[in-house]
């Protein structure tokens, strides 16, 4: 019987890329959740109701969020790749 400790070792590269790839996507979560739905009906499920002095304001927090998440995203492929190719 073999009683010797099975252990995975990594490059350090593989190390930092798959710790920012878990980062990113929390940010990635947070990002995507935080937007609000484009679907007029969707305050009556989630209990936000959108009213006249608040339609201005949170049209460019979803932009700065639209476009984080797009950022994001191309950064999070550019990482699977770069770690397929060092693996």
């Amino acid at each position: 019987m073999n009683t010797k400790a099975w252990t995975w070792t990594a490059n350090p590269a593989q190390l930092v890329l798959g710790i920012a790839l878990l980062v990113l996507s929390a940010l990635l979560l947070v990002a995507v959740m935080t937007q609000s739905s484009k679907d007029k009906r969707s305050g009556v499920i989630s209990g936000v109701a959108e009213t006249y002095f608040s339609k201005g304001k949170t049209g460019r927090m979803d932009k700065m969020l639209n476009t984080a998440t797009v950022a994001m995203s191309a950064v999070y492929c550019v990482l699977i790749v770069v770690l397929y190719c060092i693996a």
